[in-house]
């Protein structure tokens, strides 16, 4: 309670309507969540942030509904969301765009960038993006995962598995990093053998 009334001192700020948000959050009261980051979106239109957030715990509702763990939504009013999400990733697509431009050099920008441009299909940009990440901030391990889930996403098993090797060099006692690489390994045996089975360059 001393914490938000704090943050209530700076209301004319974005940033104090977003970290309430992300209190509420934590604490399980999404509504309470929703108005925060709906607040600080009114607040500071160009904030980069409370879109995403909010979009992503507009979705997080919508699989719990999905699910059966939560029933609260008509399916009009499930569509009327999804459309919202749409709407509110295109927007932060845009402040992002903004804020890669305006500060080249920031990895977490270009990471979050990246991410977006992901999520939008945008494949090439996105992989410049969270290399750049990579490239402003090699020790960090959040970025290189970021990138290896990249191409294991699109399949590029061999580039997939060098940077799981650079996240256990990272962190070598990270299990969920060593069981992400065996699982890559896996994934491009079974391409492999795939690619022999339909007459590929490794049968001939």
């Amino acid at each position: 309670e001393e914490y938000i009334v704090g943050l209530n001192e700076s209301s004319d700020r974005g940033g104090a309507h977003m970290a309430q948000a992300v209190l509420y959050e934590s604490m399980g009261k999404l509504s309470k969540a929703q108005e925060a980051y709906r607040t600080a979106i009114h607040v500071e239109p160009q904030l980069t942030g409370p879109r995403s957030n909010l979009a992503a715990l507009l979705e997080q509702m919508l699989r719990q509904d999905a699910a059966g763990y939560r029933r609260q939504f008509t399916p009009e009013a499930a569509a009327e969301i999804s459309e919202e999400v749409a709407s509110l990733r295109r927007d932060e697509l845009k402040n992002l765009a903004r804020d890669a431009k305006l500060l080249p050099d920031s990895a977490p920008i270009q990471y979050r960038y990246g991410l977006s441009l992901y999520l939008h299909d945008e494949r090439d940009n996105a992989e410049t993006a969270l290399k750049r990440a990579v490239e402003l901030e090699p020790e960090t391990a959040q970025f290189v995962f970021a990138l290896a889930l990249f191409y294991q996403k699109y399949e590029q098993y061999d580039l997939a598995l060098s940077y799981a090797d650079r996240l256990l060099r990272l962190q070598p006692d990270a299990r969920n990093y060593r069981d992400f690489r065996n699982e890559l390994r896996k994934q491009a045996g079974q391409a492999a053998k795939a690619t022999d089975a339909d007459g590929g360059p490794s049968s001939r």
